[in-house]
């Protein structure tokens, strides 16, 4: 009976390495599952997986994989970068549910000295390209701080109560506001309450078109001029859980518009 052959890069591709760790140690029958499912897919080892997740952040990043269960095709992922003097300039937390196709977006943390920098859309964009190459269908988010503006341009939508709960009430309240001021015309002004009124999410990426200035405060508490979209986003004080749907083309499309943009901004000169 011939001996049963070992899974693709097995030991020396799931054991832990300068930018790639896991807990606990991978068994070959983790490794085997990871051939199954990503390597004969996408080409892609663990590695691989932290470098495509980290792309274009600064510092020295590193991956953690935490708890892989091949049984349950799910596990937990943590990824940080460092600058050179040792101090983290971000910090992000995933969990990866193979089986049913979703992944939920958890905590972000970028520390302040590298804030305002695009790094935390960056680490969004890298999670969105990934996850369209590893064929998965979703990604779930709680959009909190910036992200409650941030993420939407990306294709992200609120869930519906969302929308209707939480987004739409301080909405309205802010675009009267807006409207008082003078900030806004009336005919923008009407079509945005209307759009405030349809129950369906998607109506917030009419709102995205809401560009004109309005009075805001940036981070460090001084006065800025915003987009009124952002504003309304922003001002609200409102966190809400969302998804991206990379089964949908409207989402897509707007990611590679979003994508195309931000790429030529960011392109060396």
């Amino acid at each position: 009976m011939p001996a049963a052959t070992s899974p693709l890069g097995w030991p020396s591709k799931f054991r832990d390495t300068d930018a790639c760790y896991f807990h606990p140690e991978p068994t070959e029958e983790v490794a085997a599952w990871w051939n199954r499912r990503f390597y004969a897919t996408s080409g892609i080892f663990p590695e691989d997986f932290v470098a495509s997740l980290t792309a274009g952040t600064p510092g020295r990043t590193s991956g953690w994989f935490r708890h892989i269960d091949p049984i349950a095709e799910s596990f937990e992922f943590d990824m940080t970068g460092v600058a050179a003097d040792k101090t983290t300039i971000f910090f992000k937390h995933k969990r990866f549910e193979i089986a049913s196709g979703r992944v939920g977006d958890g905590e972000t943390r970028v520390w302040p000295d590298w804030q305002e920098k695009g790094i935390g859309t960056q680490l969004m964009s890298n999670l969105v390209e990934l996850a369209r190459r590893i064929e998965l269908d979703r990604i779930e988010i709680e959009a909190q701080d910036i992200g409650r503006y941030a993420w939407l341009p990306l294709g992200f939508l609120p869930e519906r109560t969302a929308w209707t709960d939480r987004i739409v009430p301080p909405a309205r309240r802010r675009l009267a506001l807006a409207r008082m001021a003078g900030h806004i015309e009336e005919d923008a002004y009407r079509h945005a309450m209307l759009t405030l009124e349809d129950t369906d999410a998607r109506a917030i990426r009419r709102l995205m078109e809401l560009r004109q200035l309005v009075p805001g405060i940036a981070r460090d508490g001084s006065a800025v001029d915003v987009p009124l979209f952002k504003a309304l986003m922003l001002q609200a004080g409102t966190d809400w859980f969302g998804s991206f749907n990379l089964r949908d083309r409207d989402s897509l499309a707007l990611f590679e518009a979003w994508k195309a943009g931000h790429d030529a901004r960011h392109r060396p000169k």
